[in-house]
């Protein structure tokens, strides 16, 4: 049934379901009231309650000044009682009335109420003379036509025709008074008018126009498009012909139009006649009787010879009469003769194939596109190849397989693979088949059968989905026969392992102990059903269940021999005979009792049955095949089992060698010795060795016992070996012996071991004293090394003094006291270091190679920084710290390593990153004449853009001393180096290595080691064009950098484009962090006694209150921002520096938008702008924003670039982070813990000098070159 019907449904049992305990007074399904009158209806339950009414008129359109309706509540005895009361009833109140359980909505009661009225014999409202409605084809609508009394007839015309319930002109039509007329399946032959019409019983009607429009939506289905004559193939190569199929079939009345369009790369081909043909058909489709049924339209696209050009998207529009419209795609890719590819596609996109309950069959089909052809195979779940079986259907094809699974069950669930290879390609793809069903349980021993006393093990598995709950049993029994049949012992629950090598299929194992005959149960649930299996112990106390047990061997002539024939009880009968056969007989003979063979009554144990054949006196003639015979009753079939019987004379011991009976040896220390003992005899003799007549029955040091004890063995003569040795063998038929004396002479050379010895004692003594005067003298070195590092401020360079850090403090202001990781430590003889690069105010920068710094280089060009004397050492211990802990980033300049082995010696060394082309403010205004603008209308054109990125090449995969950068997709400014050349004695490139800063112009915190080394290294790189797009990649990438530094709590405090480097491969590096806030202080960054700030970069709380934090950094970033996008135009240009400027932005000036920026770069500006500290955005922000702006692909590459950092730091971190315990320098942190300001300054903010306000004589204006000092 269609919606309409649903709801109905809906109606009459979720809102009409009957209660014993709930019930309405009047309890009628429906009560008739006339109008004008008063409605009660009382519901009465044991829980709480509430009316439900289905009005729309009047009881929400009441007048304020009359309400009609009221409801009562009262509880009492446990019972809710609620009376609905409604007065003055109209017509229009005619509906249903439910009472509903607030506990459970199931549980209700209703009653329809019909409200008469003469004038009213319909619920429709006086202002409805005509109603309208609207439906779609093949939709159910409601025609609400119901009247005011059960009494009033109802009918419903069209076209003077009776509207009747069941079949109306290709609907379906039903009839409810209290719902109306219900048609399904409205066809658009529907629409018109319908008069609803009621008449009463006194001949008064009604009647109201019912206006019916069914809007038709497209009959036509989806067309199919088959590349010559296939539609899984989607790829041809150069020169093939193509023919692509359009075809739809539709209904005979429907007239369609069929045509192609073709987005590909270049469509000037078509006009090529020639090559390009369209032809378009009609074709009848006819039934077996020979009338037509349908018809199906064509519309051929040919090309005979393809090019590269005609790859692209082809779209097969077909439109009806009524202009509605459908459309499939194709997409065609054309390649080369030599081009290998390999594609495996699941028909539907849907790897995953659900089977529910019932189900007995599963199917799936997987499209193959490769060249050349495709070689594959299907494997199972358990790695085994699929082929075609009773069970399993794989039907290959050159485009394509499927496979076909019969009589299904959960066993067959698991992850199937398709393994494909074309030339050189490789794929695989997997469908994961999903069969709901009860479990299937299959239990197993580890072997089919026990020993007593054997540890055995249970598997039981279970293959189930869903999961199942497994437990297993072991059940006691006395009996094998009946074991499996009858219940008997108790039941014990066993301890299962659980082992599921995939989600669908599961081991249960428990380790058991074989001493109880019973059977083993394993049981499966899931919500579908219940499996179970069991299998009985098989446990005996006979090797292999059925044997003759061997007597004590040899068997001498004259004694008893007792054979026992034993047959485990849970197989054979407890019947046995026994045969013998000599090596002159034909056949066995049957045994039986006589004079000289005893044959014993069977005895049965609850493990095996035994009969026992004894033969008093032995005689050779006993020699010879005995047999046991016994019925197997579980095989059904008699077994034998044979043992043959040797009887032998007896023989005394005896020796076989020239063993002489107390021979004398004489040996002297040091000696070996070797004694035989070769005695024989039947049965073999027993061999001991005696000492002083004390048993020797273990190896010592030096005695060893061999050849069974034959042979005794002195490896290392003694002298207390000295002694008598006997050697005693003997069996049943008597004993021999052979004595042996030793004496061990003492001699003068004996004496030599004892000065070996003592010079040994004397070497170990001279060894051990160099060892202690070594490590004393280490332990004086390291005293004077610590005290030449307390005279440097520096007694706790290397362990630190972690107890003493604040987490209140930033880790600029306390880095000494964090310990230095060994590390970093990089051998001082694999650094070569060439000229002076830079200078700065606590030390210099020389460029180096470092030898083996990095594992994929030999030789890595980097930046080495020194101090330039011992008194500045602590400034340059402080930074290598800060770069130590805080990790690695693809946009900020890292530490490589460090040389601290000859602190001690005064000589520091911290090794950086090089970059090479300076810093991006001078790059960007040096290379103004080659900018090329991408904007239009305020942003980046995407066509301009798309063009350069589709004919760039991707990321250059170069070292850092490769020949030539290659452009990238992303910053398109090529950057060509001549790094292959360049030598360590070179000076015309940078170091990317700045922490002492000089006030430039304009307000610029300079970084002095660069100041003229810029300048050489723009002379040297060539300028290429520089895009918009580059702009949006540098911001990206110092947003990213930042962002690192921020969530290291590392404050910069001095961020502007002077400080972002560029290195290889359009990188820019962050330089200068950390330590810029306390440079503030230094001495040679203050005139006249007064810090000097860059003010044109520094928020309004930085100016005026000092107070630097990661908010600060966030406004620095917006004039950063508009560096960059102005081509390093002067921030603030035409407005005078210090008071000046802080009052225009204490008044809500704001820089307009540089000219080369987009609007929503500029409003980002702004908002980095923002007076109050805490509503500027974060570094996140201001990267997911930027990174909006540029491709997927771009963002992803830079984070791929940083994924060798990201897994350094990885291992970084697993060991003492001490970054994490520092507060973040975020503006709420660093207000709050600031001392109290002198009284000028607003409470709360820190001061770093006593001046209220930015002056013009405050600010420097040349920069300080050279790390010169101003007085």
């Amino acid at each position: 049934m269609q919606l309409v019907t649903a709801w109905v449904f809906l109606l009459f049992t979720f809102f009409a379901r009957p209660s014993e305990c709930l019930t309405i007074i009047p309890s009628e399904d429906e009560l008739i009231m006339p109008s004008g009158s008063t409605l009660q209806l009382t519901c009465i339950h044991t829980e709480a309650i509430t009316w439900v009414i289905d009005l729309t008129q009047n009881l929400v359109k009441d007048d304020k000044s009359e309400k009609r309706w009221n409801i009562t509540s009262t509880y009492s005895n446990n019972t809710y009682t609620k009376t609905f009361t409604l007065k003055n009833l109209k017509y229009s109140d005619t509906a249903y009335y439910t009472c509903v359980s607030l506990n459970n909505i199931n549980v209700s009661q209703q009653i329809y109420i019909f409200v008469t009225d003469k004038k009213h014999l319909l619920v429709i409202d006086d202002s409805f003379s005509i109603m309208h409605f609207n439906a779609e084809k093949d939709k159910d609508l409601i025609i609400p036509c119901k009247p005011t009394s059960p009494h009033i007839k109802v009918t419903l015309t069209n076209q003077n025709n009776m509207v009747q319930v069941g079949k109306f002109r290709g609907m379906e039509v039903e009839y409810f008074n209290t719902i109306g007329y219900i048609l399904n399946n409205i066809r658009p032959r529907n629409t018109g008018d319908y008069f609803c019409k009621a008449q009463d019983d006194e001949n008064r009607h009604q009647e109201v126009i019912i206006h019916l429009a069914v809007t038709s939506i497209s009959d036509i289905p989806t067309p199919t498009i088959e590349l010559n004559g296939n539609q899984e193939k989607s790829n041809v190569i150069v020169g093939d012909k193509v023919v692509l199929k359009c075809s739809v079939e539709v209904d005979v009345t429907v007239m369609i139009r069929m045509f192609w369009e073709i987005n590909s790369e270049n469509n000037d081909h078509i006009k090529d006649v020639d090559n390009w043909n369209i032809e378009d058909s009609v074709h009848p489709v006819y039934d077996k009787d020979g009338n037509v049924m349908t018809k199906t339209g064509y519309s051929t696209l040919t090309i005979n010879r393809t090019s590269k050009s005609d790859e692209g998207t082809y779209v097969c529009f077909v439109r009806d009469q009524l202009e509605n419209e459908v459309s499939a795609n194709y997409t065609l890719q054309v390649l080369e003769h030599d081009v290998n590819y390999l594609d495996l596609k699941i028909l539907n996109g849907n790897s995953t194939i659900y089977v529910k309950p019932g189900s007995s069959v599963a199917t799936w089909y997987v499209k193959i596109d490769a060249h050349p052809p495709a070689a594959f195979n299907w494997f199972s779940p358990k790695d085994e190849i699929l082929t075609t079986t009773s069970k399993f259907e794989v039907i290959k094809t050159p485009f394509g397989t499927n496979v076909t699974i019969k009589g299904i069950s959960v066993v067959d669930n698991g992850v199937y693979k398709l393994v494909a290879n074309s030339g050189t390609l490789y794929k695989t793809l997997e469908v994961t088949v999903l069969v709901e069903g009860e479990p299937v349980v299959e239990l197993s021993l580890s072997k089919t059968e026990f020993n007593l006393n054997d540890h055995g093990l249970i598997i039981c598995s279970v293959s189930s989905y869903p999961r199942a709950k497994v437990t297993a049993t072991f059940q006691y029994c006395e009996d094998y026969q009946i074991c499996d049949t009858s219940p008997q012992g108790n039941i014990t629950q066993l301890t299962l392992n659980k082992n599921c090598p995939s989600d669908f299929h599961c081991y249960y194992t428990s380790k058991f102990h074989a001493k109880e005959v019973g059977k083993i149960n394993c049981t499966a649930c899931n919500y579908l059903g219940c499996h179970h299996s069991r299998v009985i112990i098989n446990i005996t106390d006979i090797p292999r269940g059925f044997a003759i047990l061997k007597p004590t061997l040899p068997l001498l002539t004259n004694e008893s021999l007792s054979l026992t024939c034993g047959a485990a009880a849970y197989k054979y009968h407890d019947k046995f005979n026994w045969y013998f056969q000599t090596s002159v007989d034909n056949e066995p003979k049957l045994l039986s009792n006589n004079s000289e063979i005893v044959i014993s009554n069977p005895v049965s144990s609850a493990f095996s049955h035994r009969s026992v054949l004894k033969i008093d006196r032995l005689t050779n003639d006993f020699s010879g095949l005995y047999s046991c015979q016994a019925i197997d009753f579980v095989n059904k079939k008699e077994n034998v089992t044979s043992l043959y019987v040797d009887v032998v004379d007896g023989v005394a011991p005896y020796f076989t060698g020239n063993e002489k009976n107390f021979t004398k040896y004489r040996l002297r220390i040091g000696d070996e010795s070797v004694w035989n003992c070769s005695i024989v005899g039947v049965p073999q003799p027993i061999i001991y060795w005696f000492k002083n007549k004390s048993r020797i029955d273990h190896n010592s040091s030096s005695l060893h016992l061999l050849r069974n004890n034959r042979t005794l063995k002195i490896s290392f003569v003694k002298q207390n070996d000295s002694g008598v040795y006997t050697c005693i063998g003997g069996n049943k038929l008597g004993t021999v012996q052979a004595k042996f004396k030793l004496t061990v002479e003492l001699q003068a050379e004996s004496l030599v071991w004892l000065w070996i010895l003592l010079a040994c004692l004397i070497c170990i003594a001279v060894v051990f004293f160099f060892i202690m005067v070594l490590l004393l003298k280490r332990v004086k070195k390291e005293k004077d090394l610590r005290k030449q590092l307390a005279e440097a401020g520096l007694s706790s360079f290397l362990e630190g003094q972690t107890e003493s850090l604040n987490p209140d403090l930033g880790i600029a202001e306390q880095a000494n006291l964090l310990p230095y990781d060994r590390k970093w430590e990089f051998p001082r003889h694999n650094l070569q270091i060439g000229k002076q690069v830079g200078s700065g105010a606590f030390g210099v920068v020389m460029k180096g190679v470092a030898h083996g710094i990095r594992d994929n280089e030999e030789s890595t060009i980097v930046a080495v920084k020194m101090n330039s004397d011992w008194n500045n050492v602590k400034e340059l211990a402080t930074e290598l710290k800060i770069m130590a802990y805080l990790g690695q980033h693809l946009n900020v300049v890292n530490l490589l390593g460090a040389c601290t082995a000859n602190l001690h010696k005064k000589e520091l060394l911290v090794i950086v990153e090089y970059c090479p082309y300076g810093n991006l403010h001078n790059y960007l205004l040096k290379n103004r004449n080659v900018f090329v603008n991408h904007l239009r209308e305020g942003e980046v054109n995407p066509n301009v853009y798309h063009r350069f990125y589709k004919t760039r090449s991707v990321f250059s995969t170069s070292t850092d001393t490769d020949a030539n950068i290659q452009s990238n997709g992303t910053c398109m400014t090529q950057i060509t180096s001549d790094g292959a050349n360049q030598t360590v004695e070179g000076t015309d490139n940078p170091a990317a290595v700045t922490v002492d800063t000089a006030i430039g112009d304009d307000g610029y915190l300079l970084n002095k080691e660069m100041e003229e080394l810029v300048k050489k290294s723009e002379e040297r790189a060539p300028h290429k064009n520089i895009y918009t797009s580059d702009l949006l990649c540098y911001s990206y990438q110092i947003a990213k950098g930042m962002e690192y530094l921020a969530s290291r709590k590392v404050l910069h405090g001095d961020l502007a484009a002077r400080n972002i480097l560029l290195a290889e491969n359009n990188i820019v590096k962050i330089c200068d962090f950390g330590l810029a806030k306390n440079m503030y202080d230094k001495e040679n960054y203050t005139k006249s006694g007064n810090p000097k700030l860059p003010v044109k970069w520094m928020s309004i709380e930085a100016i005026r209150d000092r107070i630097f934090s990661t908010q600060s950094d966030i406004w620095a970033y917006g004039i950063t921002l508009w560096e960059i996008f102005s081509l390093s135009n002067t921030p603030y240009p035409g407005i005078q520096m210090g008071g000046d400027l802080f009052n225009s932005l204490l008044g809500g000036y704001r820089m307009d938008m540089p000219p080369y920026a987009t609007i929503d770069i500029y409003n980002l500006m702004l908002e980095c702008w923002r007076e109050e500290p805490t509503l500027r955005p974060s570094f996140t922000e201001c990267s997911e924003r930027i990174g909006n702006m540029l491709q997927e692909n771009v963002r992803q590459r830079y984070e791929t670039l940083n994924n060798p950092y990201q897994e350094l730091n990885n291992k970084l971190y697993q060991q003492a982070d001490y970054v994490q315990m520092f507060n973040q320098p975020n503006y709420v942190n660093v207000s709050e813990g600031v001392e109290a300001p002198v009284p000028s300054t607003p409470p709360g903010y820190l001061q770093m000098a006593r001046t209220p306000s930015i002056h013009e004589e405050e600010v420097e204006m040349t920069p300080m070159l050279k790390g010169n000092k101003p007085t």
